[in-house]
């Protein structure tokens, strides 16, 4: 049979001195902040943005990727889109095939699918592009200097701001740079 002995040392001195509730009390302060922290988390995971309170703009559109990449991810995709159109109605959308943007690329190009959309609806001032920003084949994610620099001109004339989400990868940095910019932004992944 083995005994059991709690060993202590004990510094005496005034500074150290704490007493056993004390030293609880503490532990158990530092113990609620995590389940805090950790309730708060769980409902921020759960609960749902609201779109008009993020999306500033009268005439919303879609713009929706279509590459190959993106299957698998259609359910996600259709809350993502079913949420937007509960805040927003039914919105103009057109498809691309990646969100390459480029002035010398006419394939997987965010940039002809903008155009294309404006032509259809001139008074669009919010797009919300969504994809999986999946890197499959660089051509699909084609960014030239020239291509970024005319679409952020492009969409700053038009007053236009950039939103995006996605449904699996964090949009890549030139993505972020164009929603910022146009005052826009990159929403949560939910």
């Amino acid at each position: 049979m083995y005994k059991l002995e709690l060993i202590t040392t004990v510094n005496t001195s005034p500074k150290f001195r704490r007493s056993i509730k004390e030293i609880f009390h503490e532990g158990l302060q530092i113990q609620t902040m995590w389940a805090g922290i950790t309730l708060l988390a769980v409902v921020y995971a759960i609960t749902p943005i609201n779109l008009n309170e993020v999306i500033v703009g009268e005439q919303v559109a879609i713009i929706r990727d279509v590459s190959l990449s993106m299957h698998g991810s259609e359910a996600k995709l259709k809350r993502q889109l079913a949420h937007l159109r509960a805040s927003r109605g039914e919105l103009p959308e057109i498809v691309v095939n990646g969100l390459g943007i480029s002035i010398t690329s006419d394939r997987y190009n965010l940039l002809n699918g903008i155009r294309e959309l404006l032509k259809r609806n001139p008074n669009i001032d919010a797009l919300f592009a969504y994809s999986d920003f999946e890197v499959i084949d660089r051509s699909y994610w084609h960014i030239d200097s020239t291509g970024m620099e005319y679409l952020l001109r492009f969409l700053k004339e038009k007053q236009i701001r950039l939103y995006f989400s996605s449904v699996r990868y964090r949009p890549p940095d030139p993505y972020a740079f164009l929603a910022r910019e146009t005052d826009g932004r990159i929403l949560p992944n939910k």
